[in-house]
């Protein structure tokens, strides 16, 4: 779930409102690796990857999944034409406990799948499966800086106050701070991402923070055709794109056109879709327009599932069960494996604009 910017302000007014940390001294930078080079004659996409919730001992967990999820991501279109342009920066810095806090505030029905991945029976055969996973190149930032206040906790927690069912989360302004340091520590990079030691199916992201940042969980890693999928989702929330779900949540972000949803106009109509040269008719042809499928709370005649086309209009969308209109009835940004054509045609853009090589 992409975090509300309202949520994001409130953080960086804590972070700004925090006491000044004391003067520290000069320190040793935490150890930082590059997986991927990309062409060094081209542009690349460079995301920086933090650890939260992983002792020393539990270190090559995270480094194996790290692996895992973007060799997944990296399979999905639209990544996969631009996989030999992600260049991932990973710092392997170990945090002062496992896990990551459940408050009093979540359901207690649903405690039990937070549960640390590394205290999961698929824990110790995952770790075997990733033998000879690389480690990745050494680097070291030019000129980098960071002081003995760096801190590995970032204080991601699941989070009730953003969704009741605690599936979102997200830290506070002091996380924040300490996630900003750590960009000192790698070369400059154009997003964030940040792994939790949780089974939860949960995470969250924001294209608001600079760089943009995402988190997400271990829900799924020990499959390599669903690791990237959790963080095809949340990532994507970091590059812009919107939650598909018909369901209402907590506080909701503002609405943005021209992505991967769009909505009703006060006059009826509805906006014109940014994929709207990918609609098909009933039979798989390319449509002259999109076919509009209303949501069933929306309608009194719902058309039957079978003739639905593959690319459209699709009511519910933007936690709003009527209104907003989705490419498909089934994508990544809802609870699907792969991204929607509404979602492909934004990143390819983003993609194009970033003057990111694009493979066949």
């Amino acid at each position: 779930m992409p975090i509300a910017a309202s949520l994001l302000a409130a953080a960086a007014a804590a972070l700004y409102g925090a006491r000044a940390v004391p003067a520290a001294s000069v320190s040793a930078c935490p150890e930082v690796y590059r997986l991927g080079g990309g062409d060094p004659s081209s542009e690349t996409l460079d995301i920086l990857v933090l650890p939260d919730g992983f002792t020393a001992e539990q270190l090559p967990v995270f480094r194996c999944a790290v692996s895992r999820m973007f060799d997944g991501l990296g399979a999905m279109e639209p990544f996969r034409r631009i996989a030999s342009s992600l260049r991932i920066y990973r710092i392997d810095q170990a945090a002062p406990s496992e896990g990551i806090e459940v408050p009093a505030g979540c359901p207690a029905s649903a405690t039990g799948d937070f549960t640390p991945f590394t205290r999961t029976p698929e824990a110790a055969p995952f770790l075997a499966a990733c033998a000879g996973v690389p480690t990745g190149e050494p680097v070291f930032a030019e000129g980098a800086y960071c002081a003995t206040c760096t801190n590995a906790d970032l204080r991601f927690f699941h989070d009730p106050a953003i969704s009741p069912d605690c599936r979102v989360l997200w830290t506070d302004g002091e996380g924040l701070r300490r996630i900003w340091r750590y960009t000192r520590c790698a070369p400059d990079v154009d997003a964030i991402v940040v792994v939790a030691n949780s089974i939860a199916h949960a995470g969250g992201g924001t294209a608001d923070a600079h760089p943009p940042v995402s988190v997400v969980t271990l829900s799924e890693i020990t499959s390599p055709s669903t690791a990237g999928r959790l963080l095809g989702h949340e990532f994507g929330h970091a590059l812009g794109l919107l939650d598909e779900y018909a369901l209402g949540t907590g506080e909701v972000p503002e609405f943005q056109s021209g992505r991967n949803v769009v909505k009703k106009l006060p006059d009826g109509t509805i906006e014109t879709p940014p994929w709207a040269d990918r609609c098909e008719n009933l039979d798989g042809s390319k449509a002259s327009s999109c076919i509009t499928i209303q949501g069933t709370t929306c309608t009194a005649n719902p058309p039957p599932v079978q003739t639905m086309p593959k690319v459209g209009l699709f009511e519910g969308a933007f936690y709003q069960a009527c209104g907003y209109f989705k490419a498909s009835d089934r994508c990544l940004l809802d609870q699907e494996a792969k991204y929607c054509a509404g979602c492909r045609v934004y990143l390819e853009k983003l993609f194009r604009d970033l003057g990111l090589p694009s493979a066949p």
